[in-house]
C-alpha cells in the first residue's frame, strides 16, 4: 500500500465546490481505505453527504457487520449507475440511485437522507438536486458495532476509485434546502445534529480528523493526500506568477497552497486577458491588475467575488465592461478608471475612502449615498446627469470633469480641498460653505455668477468659459493661479496685494477696461497683452 503524498488536479466546472481549494483524499481502487472510530449510526434518521470525483463509487461511506449495513455509494451490482443501500430498507435489492453523472470524473456533491416510516423518506441528491426518492420502511437503522470505513468493504474488497472530500454525517434527515445551503462551504463543526465531520484538509500523515467534536477520527490505509491545484489558463497570467515565484512550470496549473496566503499581487501591464485562478487568492488584500490592454492580451472581465479580504483593487486601464464588488465589503480603495463599465454598484462598499471610476461612460448613474467614508472621488467622463454627494461629508477631493451635470450641491462637503467641475452644464454653484477649498475649477459651464468671497484659502481658481460678468478675489492673497478668460466680465477686483506670487494669470476674452489692484505699477509692467494676460487696452 502507498504511503506517499501525491498531487492531483482538483479543478472542476462546479464553481461552488470547496474541494477545489483544499486538500482531499485519493483512493486507488485497489487496496486503499480509511477506518474510522465511528461505530454507531443506529436510530430513526440519518444524512450522509460528501464530495466525490472519480470513476467507481464503491463503498464510499460504509458500515457493515453481522449481516447489516449502511452504505452510501455502492457499485457492486450497478457499476455504471451506483446506489445507496440500507439493510433495514430493501438492502441491495431495493436501493435508491446516486445518479450516473456522479462517476463522470468531475466533482459532485452526493447526499443520502433517510427517515423512518415516512413518505418519500428515503432520498438521494446529486449536486443539490433530488435524484431518487421513495417511502421509507418502519425498521430503524441497524445497530452495527463494526467501525465505519471509507472506500472499502471490510478493508478487503469493493474498493473506491476516486477522491473524497468534506464528508458529513448527521443524526437527522436534512432537507434539500439545508443540503444546498451548506454543500459548497465548510462547516464550523458545532452545528446541531452533526455526528461526524471529516474535512480531509490535513494534507499529510495517516490520520483523518473529525471536526464535529465527537472524536470520530480515522486511520488511513493506502489512501493518499492530494494537493489542490488552481487552474490558470492564461499563459501571461501564469508567467507573471512564475516571475513572482508562486509557480515554476507553464502548464495551466498553480499549487493552491502557494497562492492562497498571498496578500499583495501586482500583475499590471502583463498582457493578461483572463484572470481565472484569482479566486483562489483568498487572502489578497491588495490586487493591482491595471494596464492589461495590449495587443497580446486585453482584460475584459474580472471576478473578485471570492477575494473578500480585498482592501485595495486597481483594475484601471483595461476593457472591463462590468465590475461586481458587492462581496468586497472591506474595500477602502477602488480604482477602475478607463474601462468600459456601464454601471457601478458600490452600495455594499461602505468602507471606501478612495474611489476612482472615471472614464467609463456610465449609463445608470452613480450612487455613493452609502459611502459616507469617502474622502477622494474621481468620476470624470461618465455621462453623469446627476450626482448626490450630500452624504459624503468627508470628501476632500472631488473630480466631476466632463459630465452632463446641470447642478451640484456641495453645501455639506465642508472638508473639500479640491473641486473640479470643468466641462459640465452647471448654471449656479454655491461654495460659501467650502471654506477649505484651495483649488476650484469650473471651466466651461453656464455660470452667470460665482461668489468665492468665503473661499480665501484658494490657491488656484479656474472659471474660464462661463457667462460671468464680474469676479471679486480681493480677499484671496494665497492665489498663485487665476484663469478667468472667455467670460463676459466688465468688473475684476484683484485688490488682494498679490504680485509676483501669481505665476499664471489669464483674463483675456472679456469686456474689461480696468482691473482693480493694489499695485497698478506692478500689474501694468508684468500682466500684459503681450504676455497673454489681458486683452489689448485693459488698464490697472
Amino acid at each position: 500500500m502507498k504511503q506517499i503524498l501525491t498531487c492531483l488536479v482538483l479543478f472542476s466546472t462546479l464553481s461552488f465546490t470547496t474541494a477545489q481549494t483544499n486538500n482531499s483524499l485519493s483512493f486507488d481502487g485497489v487496496d486503499d481505505y480509511v477506518e474510522t472510530f465511528l461505530n454507531d449510526l443506529s436510530g430513526s434518521e440519518i444524512t450522509i453527504e460528501y464530495w466525490f470525483k472519480g470513476s467507481y463509487l464503491s463503498s464510499a461511506i460504509r458500515q457493515q457487520g453481522g449481516g447489516q449495513y449502511i452504505c452510501s455509494g455502492y457499485s457492486y451490482h450497478h457499476p455504471d449507475d451506483p446506489d445507496h443501500i440500507l439493510s433495514n430498507d430493501g438492502g441491495d435489492g431495493d436501493p435508491i440511485k446516486v445518479g450516473a453523472a456522479s462517476i463522470d470524473g468531475s466533482w459532485h456533491h452526493i447526499a443520502m437522507t433517510w427517515k423512518q416510516d415516512t413518505e418519500n423518506g428515503y432520498r438521494s441528491f446529486l449536486d443539490g438536486d433530488l435524484i431518487d426518492a421513495r417511502n421509507s420502511s418502519n425498521s430503524p437503522l441497524p445497530g452495527i458495532t463494526d467501525n465505519l470505513l471509507l472506500g472499502a468493504y471490510n478493508g478487503t474488497g469493493q474498493f473506491l476509485n476516486g477522491i473524497l472530500d468534506e464528508i458529513r454525517i448527521w443524526d437527522y434527515s436534512r432537507s434539500q434546502e439545508e443540503i444546498q445551503s451548506t454543500m459548497g462551504s465548510e462547516l464550523t463543526g458545532d452545528e446541531t445534529g452533526l455526528t461526524a465531520y471529516w474535512k480531509l484538509n490535513t494534507g499529510n500523515g495517516t490520520t483523518i480528523y473529525d471536526h464535529s467534536g465527537n472524536s470520530n477520527h480515522g486511520t488511513i490505509y493506502g489512501a493518499t493526500w492530494t494537493v489542490s491545484l488552481t487552474y490558470v489558463p492564461d499563459d501571461n497570467f501564469e508567467q507573471a506568477l512564475i516571475d513572482l515565484g508562486y509557480d515554476d512550470v507553464l502548464d495551466d496549473y498553480v499549487v493552491t497552497d502557494s497562492i492562497n496566503s498571498v496578500t499583495f499581487l501586482d500583475v499590471s501591464n502583463d498582457s493578461i486577458s483572463d484572470l481565472t485562478g484569482i479566486e483562489d487568492f483568498i487572502a489578497l488584500t491588495t490586487l493591482w491588475c491595471y494596464g492589461n490592454y495590449q495587443a497580446s492580451g486585453v482584460l475584459t472581465s474580472l471576478d473578485v467575488s471570492s477575494n473578500t479580504a480585498l482592501t485595495e483593487l486597481n483594475c484601471s486601464y483595461n476593457q472591463l465592461d462590468s465590475l461586481d464588488v458587492s462581496n468586497n465589503t472591506a474595500l477602502t480603495r477602488l480604482e477602475c478608471q478607463s474601462n468600459s463599465i456601464d454601471s457601478l454598484d458600490v452600495s455594499n462598499n461602505t468602507a471606501l475612502t478612495h474611489l476612482d471610476c472615471g472614464i467609463n461612460w456610465f449609463v445608470g448613474g452613480l450612487d455613493v449615498s452609502n459611502n459616507t467614508a469617502l474622502n477622494w472621488m474621481d468620476c470624470q467622463k461618465n455621462n453623469l446627469e446627476t450626482l448626490d454627494v450630500s452624504n459624503n461629508t468627508a470628501l476632500t477631493y472631488l473630480n466631476c470633469y466632463y459630465n452632463n451635470l446641470t447642478s451640484l450641491d456641495v453645501s455639506n462637503n465642508t472638508a473639500l480641498d479640491r473641486l473640479i467641475l470643468t466641462w459640465n452644464e452647471v448654471s449656479s454653484l454655491d461654495v460659501s460653505n467650502n471654506t477649505a477649498l484651495t483649488y476650484l475649477s469650473v471651466i466651461h459651464n453656464q455660470l452667470d455668477t460665482l461668489d468665492v468671497s468665503n473661499n480665501t484659502a484658494l490657491v488656484g481658481l479656474f472659471c474660464s468659459e462661463n457667462n460671468l460678468d464680474s469676479l471679486d478675489i480681493s480677499n484671496h492673497n494665497a492665489l498663485t493661479w487665476l484663469e478667468c478668460y472667455s467670460n463676459a466680465m466688465s468688473y475684476l477686483n484683484m485688490r488682494n496685494g498679490i504680485t509676483d506670487a501669481l505665476t499664471i494669470f489669464n483674463a483675456t476674452d472679456n469686456s474689461l477696461t480696468c482691473i482693480e489692484t493694489l499695485d497698478p505699477g506692478y500689474a501694468t509692467a508684468n500682466w500684459t497683452y503681450a504676455n497673454g494676460n489681458i486683452d489689448e487696452g485693459v488698464t490697472f
